[in-house]
């Protein structure tokens, strides 16, 4: 065996996992879990005051969601005036802020005014639809944008009521109302998404509402506070609020400021976060990001607005590069609610459809500056809308068909985890080859912040130190950690090129090494006992060859600590399946209960998690399972149960029932389900 093959064993001893086995899609502590699924290509949705959400379908449909459940019948069914070419369809929905008394939803859909052009130019409408109940009647639809409609915007006169949709894509669609009580739309520029053309310098025409950000009331007309206002309510300028924009597919608000933040999908390098003031100006098509485009460069209008200087318009608040890939934002909303750790409280989360993850950032509270664009998820299939309730984040999955929430399970137990990429601050020290260490995405081209998404055979990863060799990166342990996990590798952006070899170091003393790792090999990962330890240490060199492609992940990399004092919390039920109270469980179901830390597994037992019939107070039989790699307690009924029967499922806490492996005994906790009548 060679020298280098035995370095690699010697680490690859001590993180003694796979690669794939290290890796989490959703950060430690936090679950990925449907709230509905069974939608056909949903793309946005909005929640009813009484807790009703609605989903609008790409095609047409608007669905209802009450109580966890899809209703069969559709809220209203627009299918057969809705052009859903490409990237076209319903776009975007709203509920009233006095929906309770009026029973008003928003609706933004490019219209089909001819199914034999199915493909060619089209255009937009924002319209208005009045509910009775979990319906509403297309005979109540009142058009309130886009009256001048048709094959294209071209045959109407400059200033008309007219939201082109020229191009298969690039129509923007959120609605959300404000925070002022006024309806805001976003709309695309309507222009090619692949080539230059010169349609999509409308977004720099105020008299055309292509690539706008509009504020109107709730009947489509222009408020007299908006910076164009002519005076006349239905010009167009009159209804502009920011202009300069692409592609701004989703729309929020921050609560503390009342600020519009938009999320502009890019072209071929930059997407944006934009922080939007009154009349601003964000470039498109002659800038993208904070730099002009270079395709729409030489255009006269573009030269004229660029010779003006970078105050002329307006840079984006935050931004992340395309990194050779491809990218298309979808943001996004503001979490202030309680169920998540204050990491996050505050910040800005949004989504990325092509790259299929979650991210978030921090704004300081002038909505100026914005701290680094971190990661929440990976490997998130399609999300296309980010809200957010109060349990956490909740996104649609456009190709899942699926509403989806993220939520936290707290770790009650002694032991807590911490990523180096948000610790990254109180390290000793930390060197790069070439530009800074990157956080959760890899080196890039050595400028800060331009790395992509962090990425080892073919997987991406959330959470990460992106490097270029030589690297050194320094953390203070203190002696309260007991475990280091990662994976790692050459990042997938080298094409396969580079050459590094890795060193972790504890205490001063050199305990791993991997012989050369190349652009392509696989990646390897697990953990490492660091009990006691005072310093954590990680080195990447360039393996001698002075290789340019020598970038290098830390990927998913993140301690496990002990708190001060140890374990003195009780265990607490964090998830439940079925949920408590529900309706129409199958007979055959299997229930099961996830707490907030390790439970000692002899506590777990049939006399502490019990079914019951509550009728008879009879217990049912039923097998009890404990996975603590997950924390679940499983309850296996022997028989099935009796059709339209409520039961009561029972996780007995206090002294001598289920406790921790510290001793601290859980509260007694209680759940209801119900089965559904057994089919004919």
């Amino acid at each position: 065996m060679s020298p280098g093959r035995t370095r690699t064993c010697v680490l690859l001893a001590l993180l003694a996992l796979s690669a794939h086995a290290a890796a989490q899609d959703v950060l430690h502590g936090f679950v990925d879990e449907p709230v509905v699924t069974g939608l056909t290509v949903p793309v946005a949705f909005t929640t009813l005051p009484d807790g009703r959400i609605l989903v609008a379908e790409k095609a047409g449909a608007v669905r209802v969601v009450r109580d966890g459940r899809l209703l069969p019948d559709a809220f209203i069914d627009l299918r057969s005036k809705v052009n859903d070419y490409w990237d076209r369809g319903l776009l975007g929905i709203a509920a009233d802020p006095a929906f309770a008394h009026n029973g008003y939803v928003y609706l933004f859909y490019v219209h089909e005014d001819d199914r034999f052009t199915y493909s060619g130019p089209k255009t937009s409408r924002v319209v208005r639809v009045t509910a009775t109940g979990d319906t509403a009647s297309s005979a109540s639809e009142v058009v309130l944008l886009g009256t001048a409609g048709g094959p294209t915007c071209s045959a109407w006169p400059v200033g008309a009521d007219c939201l082109p949709a020229d191009s298969p894509s690039h129509n923007g669609g959120a609605l959300r109302f404000g925070p002022d009580g006024a309806l805001w739309i976003t709309t695309g520029d309507a222009a090619s998404f692949n080539a230059v053309d010169a349609r999509a310098l409308r977004t720099q025409q105020l008299d055309s509402l292509a690539g706008k950000l509009l504020r109107v009331s709730g009947d489509g007309r222009g408020r007299a506070d908006n910076p164009f206002f002519t005076g006349n309510a239905d010009d167009a300028r009159s209804k502009v609020w920011a202009y300069g924009f692409r592609n701004p597919f989703r729309l929020t608000f921050r609560p503390d400021t009342g600020r519009p933040y938009v999320a502009d999908v890019g072209a071929g390098a930059w997407e944006e976060v934009n922080a939007v003031t009154a009349g601003a100006n964000f470039g498109w098509p002659c800038y993208e990001g904070a730099a002009p485009q270079p395709g729409y460069q030489p255009l006269a209008e573009c030269l004229t607005l660029i010779a003006q200087g970078a105050a002329a318009v307006t840079a984006p608040l935050a931004a992340y590069p395309h990194a050779g890939g491809t990218a298309a934002i979808a943001g996004g909303a503001f979490y202030t609610g309680n169920a998540y750790p204050d990491l996050y409280r505050g910040a800005y989360f949004f989504g990325d459809f092509v790259r299929g993850t979650l991210h978030y950032l921090t704004v300081d509270g002038s909505d100026g500056a914005a701290g680094p664009i971190k990661g929440f998820a990976a490997n998130v299939a399609g999300p296309v809308d980010v809200q957010t309730d109060a349990q956490g984040i909740v996104y649609l999955s456009v190709t899942t068909g699926a509403l989806r929430r993220i939520r936290y399970t707290p770790d009650t137990g002694a032991r807590y985890t911490v990523y180096l990429s948000d610790s990254v601050n109180t390290a000793t020290s930390a060197s790069s080859g070439a530009g800074p260490v990157e956080l959760d995405r890899s080196h890039g081209a050595g400028a800060a912040g331009d790395g992509g998404p962090l990425t080892l055979g073919g997987h991406t990863y959330a959470k990460g130190l992106g490097v270029k060799a030589p690297s050194d990166i320094r953390f203070a342990l203190g002696g309260v950690c007991t475990a280091f996990s990662t994976v790692i590798g050459v990042d997938g952006e080298t094409m396969g090129e580079g050459s590094v070899t890795f060193e972790l170091w504890l205490d001063g003393v050199r305990v791993g090494a991997t012989g050369v790792m190349r652009g392509g090999d696989a990646p390897f990962g697990g953990t490492v006992d660091i009990t006691a330890r005072q310093e954590l240490r990680l080195v990447v060199t360039d393996a001698g060859d002075g290789h340019a492609g020598d970038h290098a992940d830390w990927a998913d990399a993140r301690l496990e600590c002990t708190r001060a004092g140890g374990d003195t919390v009780a265990p607490i039920v964090v998830a439940t399946t079925p949920v408590a109270e529900a309706t129409g469980v199958a007979i055959d179901a299997v229930m099961s209960a996830t707490f907030s830390e390790e439970l000692n597994a002899s506590s777990v037992s049939t006399a502490t998690a019990t079914l019951v019939d509550p009728v008879t107070s009879a217990p049912v039989h039923a097998t009890v399972t404990y996975d603590a790699a997950v924390r679940r307690v499983t309850l296996t009924p022997s028989s099935a149960l009796a059709p339209g029967t409520r039961y009561r499922i029972t996780m007995v806490g206090g002294a001598g029932a289920m406790a921790d492996t510290a001793g601290n005994a859980s509260p007694r906790r209680t759940s209801g389900t119900s089965p559904p009548h057994r089919p004919c």
